[in-house]
């Protein structure tokens, strides 16, 4: 992931989250759905020898380059695979009930052509792993093992344009969009942890927040880095 580096402080008020979720039973299993909106501000970089913004340098091309590809996967554990040029992203963790998921989603970046201040994020497939957590015993391991079959979907958008001149100066307003569903698998006389539905939920609420918040945040950072370089990209 990217760290902080830029020069340019970010006001408190640059971000700006909403976030809902929702919880759909289905015949098999149950589906939490989360939805998060957020924006942030960013400044019209300067190159430091010269003290001007480098115009080849812009939050477009930036998007729209594959310099900004990890930080649109939302982390740097990527590789791209050779037979359908798809990337394969190990997330974040997610505490579930005391167990330590890691989200393995394969991702499609759509830059649309003849739109320019639009990227798409797609989870094509997605998988579960188990990094750990409580010590097994009968309902740890049934909950592991549902959880190893659930299955993600989801999409990011993130949209940009050019912001009003204001007591921020010159920039750009870029704007994420997560949606992500997780579908989690109920089989038969399988116990549940009490509040399964409700507390779902919330986790997945919860995560979509924070990974909008945190990816617009990386990406301010990351384009800043890259556009106080001099030269063409």
């Amino acid at each position: 992931m990217a760290q902080a580096f830029s020069p340019v402080p970010s006001p408190a008020s640059s971000i700006l989250p909403a976030s809902v979720s929702s919880t759909q039973l289905y015949a098999r299993g149950v589906n939490f759905a989360g939805d998060s909106t957020s924006s942030v501000f960013i400044p019209h970089p300067a190159v430091p020898s010269t003290g001007q913004p480098n115009p080849s340098r812009t939050l477009t091309a930036y998007l729209r380059s594959s310099a900004s590809d990890g930080l649109l996967l939302g982390t740097d554990n990527y590789s791209r695979r050779e037979t359908d040029r798809l990337y394969e992203a190990y997330q974040p963790e997610i505490d579930w009930f005391g167990l330590r998921l890691v989200p393995v989603f394969v991702n499609q970046i759509d830059r649309p052509e003849g739109t320019e201040e639009v990227v798409y994020v797609d989870i094509m497939e997605a998988r579960t792993d188990i990094a750990g957590g409580r010590p097994p015993g009968n309902r740890a391991k049934a909950i592991a093992d549902i959880m190893k079959r659930s299955e993600f979907t989801g999409r990011y958008e993130l949209l940009w344009s050019e912001a009003a001149s204001g007591r921020r100066g010159a920039g750009w307003s870029l704007n994420g969009d997560l949606t992500l569903v997780l579908s989690v698998p109920l089989p038969k006389l399988v116990p549940v942890p009490p509040g399964f539905n409700t507390i779902g939920s919330r986790i997945v609420r919860s995560t979509c927040r924070k990974r909008v918040e945190d990816q617009l945040q990386q990406l301010r950072e990351g384009y800043i880095e890259w556009a106080e370089q001099e030269g063409e990209p």
